[in-house]
């Protein structure tokens, strides 16, 4: 991996480029290490939700429990108790 690699990747977290690599991950992927927070983290694709949806049987917040290929999908936060889902398709 080049210097200039390393530059441009930054914590998901913090969005600081004080990284450290941290070594592989099992499938090979370099993983980092942030300097800042601490976090570590591999560059890759991370999916995050401005608007998480309300469950339809409660109304509580859904937390995000599956990313595929064309769909985001949440469950329920009071999973085990409630299995609701919603799928939401990728814009």
């Amino acid at each position: 991996m080049s210097k200039d690699t390393i530059n441009n990747v930054q914590c998901p977290a913090c969005d600081s480029n004080a990284i450290y690599r941290d070594g592989l991950v099992m499938a090979g992927k370099q993983r980092y290490l942030c300097l800042m927070c601490g976090m570590q983290f591999t560059n890759g694709h991370r999916t995050r939700v401005k608007k998480r949806p309300q469950c339809v049987a409660c109304g509580n917040i859904m937390h995000l429990y599956k990313d595929e290929q064309t769909t985001v999908r949440f469950r329920c936060s009071r999973y085990p108790d409630r299995r609701t889902y919603t799928k939401v398709p990728k814009a």
